[in-house]
């Protein structure tokens, strides 16, 4: 906003900041970009943390989610497939949350999966409830819901570490006792 003093959060959209004919927009659009790209690698972490097949694949739908942001900034405002990975983006996140509700629930993280569940029916219900001002005030409410999320989830990786590593040091304990 700081190359876009024009923009208002109570009028239009974020993408309005990076709308093709916009001499600023490339500030906006390289930033969806690399931020999309930091989300990317995020998917390894969360592979890694987790070994369930749903995790897995609410990290994979996730990662669509976060291709849909590098496209939103590759094909921004004014160009035809604009709104369609936009709204995918939005909708697709929310499916995350769905996806790692009962994910998290399974690999034995019960308050992370409550979370994630709280978050699809913030995002899903405050998205359809409210009648917001601007599309840029629904978008801003939902990138809250994704920083919580990344909390959440930042949150839940540790916890899923520690989980794993007191598993292995109990099994390492019972061969070691079994062993005398």
């Amino acid at each position: 906003m700081l190359v876009n003093p024009w923009f208002s959060v109570w009028r239009g959209a974020l993408s309005d900041m990076g709308r093709v004919g916009l001499g600023t927009a490339w500030v906006f659009n390289v930033g969806l970009m690399i931020s999309a790209s930091l989300g990317a690698a995020y998917v390894a972490c969360l592979l890694r943390a987790f070994r369930g097949s749903l995790t897995h694949l609410a990290a994979g739908v996730y990662l669509v989610a976060i291709i849909n942001l590098f496209l939103i900034g590759t094909f921004p405002e004014g160009t035809k497939p604009h709104w369609t990975v936009s709204y995918e983006f939005f909708l697709l996140m929310l499916f995350t949350y769905l996806l790692n509700a009962p994910a998290l629930w399974l690999e034995g993280l019960r308050r992370h999966a409550l979370i994630n569940m709280a978050l699809f029916a913030l995002g899903l219900g405050g998205s359809l409830a409210i009648n917001w001002p601007s599309t840029a005030m629904l978008e801003l409410y939902n990138i809250a819901l994704m920083g919580a999320w990344y909390v959440t989830m930042f949150s839940a990786i540790r916890s899923s570490l520690c989980l794993t590593q007191r598993f292995h040091q109990g099994v390492e304990g019972v061969l070691q006792g079994n062993a005398s």
